[in-house]
């Protein structure tokens, strides 16, 4: 039985339809958070470019702020401390720039797969096709420049900004070894990210070209066995089994986010145990900023490692507790009527692959990186503060 006739045309037509708006209301939402973090990667990095060019002036021009009360005095505060918590700041909105990027660059292929499923049943040709055929009808040479801004100028001058900054802080600064090392670790993080946003995906796909070149009789031979098999089951029909199924998924899936998010407090714990020895060797030894490097060099380790082992552990929990297709859940030998059955009843056109799954994993840790690094930047300089 083919898929499409579970269900009666009508009650697929109001399904598509509800289902294209949510996406469609999904993909404004993520470019509204990728134009947001576009403009705030641009801040930032004009205020990192004030601190290294002119740190005397950007520190004269420092104020007070008063928190629960109490005033706090910027100009206390060492100037290579406030441009770590710059660079940190820049490493958060950049990251959260290339997941947006991404999640927009994911969506406009599915509401094109949507427009072209609906159309037909519609009359066909440009009608419910505005964001696929009839919006790249005589294209605008203005979108096009828009579209080479965001997708390679904008990159690249982050990536230039970026070395520039790190080679002019390691060459004319006279900062404290340890915050220049934290620096280029944390600029090196934003190179990563935009690096896997727009430099990886072509190199990927240009090597499965070759790769795909060499394995193309084995990909023929194993779709013959897989046409071969006969099916085990009959996929089912009613409405009721299929939402039922629908709700396996979903809770499968949401175990797995909870144990993901399991495995993040515990690195979180991990990062606040850092922190602590930090602070109070920082407290109790009466040293000051300049002479803890060994420290804070101690305390930097310990973080990248906790973060290097919950980023093995979230790939291994992603890689194989990952919610089980419908050929699983149903027992099917036939992919291609479970994939159809999976459509209906979860809602989604493609599985998460293994590269979304390092994506997911390299933002995860670099997350709770970033909070650490944060966490311990405040602890040490409140100590500062009282002392």
């Amino acid at each position: 039985m083919n898929s499409q006739e579970m269900i009666s045309s009508d009650t697929r037509m109001e399904i598509l339809h509800d289902h294209y708006k949510e996406s469609f209301e999904r993909l404004r939402s993520q470019e509204r958070s990728r134009d947001r973090s576009f403009v705030w990667v641009i801040v930032i990095y004009s205020l990192i470019s004030i601190q290294v060019g002119y740190p005397s002036q950007f520190h004269e021009a420092l104020g007070t702020i008063a928190i629960t009360g109490y005033e706090f005095s910027l100009k206390t505060m060492p100037l290579a401390a406030l441009l770590t918590m710059t660079w940190i700041a820049a490493l958060a909105v950049a990251l959260r720039y290339c997941q947006a990027a991404v999640a927009v660059d994911r969506s406009y292929p599915y509401i094109h797969f949507l427009e072209k499923k609906i159309s037909p049943a519609l009359g066909g040709g440009m009608l419910y096709q505005r964001e696929g055929a009839m919006y790249e009808e005589d294209y605008p040479t203005i979108l096009n420049v828009a579209w080479l801004a965001y997708v390679f100028i904008f990159p690249i001058s982050v990536a230039t900004v970026t070395s520039a900054l790190l080679f002019n802080l390691w060459v004319a600064s006279d900062y404290p070894l340890g915050y220049l090392w934290v620096d280029t670790v944390i600029g090196l993080s934003i190179l990563a990210c935009f690096f896997f946003l727009r430099v990886y995906p072509k190199l990927q796909i240009k090597w499965g070209r070759v790769k795909g070149a060499n394995m193309e009789s084995e990909q023929i031979e194993a779709r013959n066995q897989q046409q071969g098999v006969e099916e085990a089951s009959e996929p089912p029909t009613d409405p009721e089994t299929i939402a039922i199924v629908a709700e396996e998924m979903r809770y499968r899936e949401s175990v797995q986010d909870d144990q993901i998010q399991a495995l993040a407090t515990k690195s979180a714990f991990l990062f606040t145990a850092s922190s602590a020895i930090l602070a109070a060797i920082l407290a109790y030894s009466g040293q000051s900023w300049d002479q803890v490097h060994w420290t804070w060099t101690a305390a930097l380790i310990a973080t990248f490692g906790a973060c290097a082992i919950s980023f093995i552990q979230s790939y291994r929990l992603r890689d194989f507790q990952r919610a089980p297709d419908a050929e699983t859940l149903f027992g099917y030998k036939n992919a291609p009527k479970a994939k159809a059955v999976e459509n209906i009843a979860d809602g989604r056109r493609y599985a998460i692959s293994k590269n979304e799954t390092i994506t997911a994993s390299i933002s995860h840790w670099i997350n709770i990186a970033i909070v650490s690094l944060f966490a311990e930047i405040l602890v040490a300089s409140g100590i500062l503060f009282f002392n």
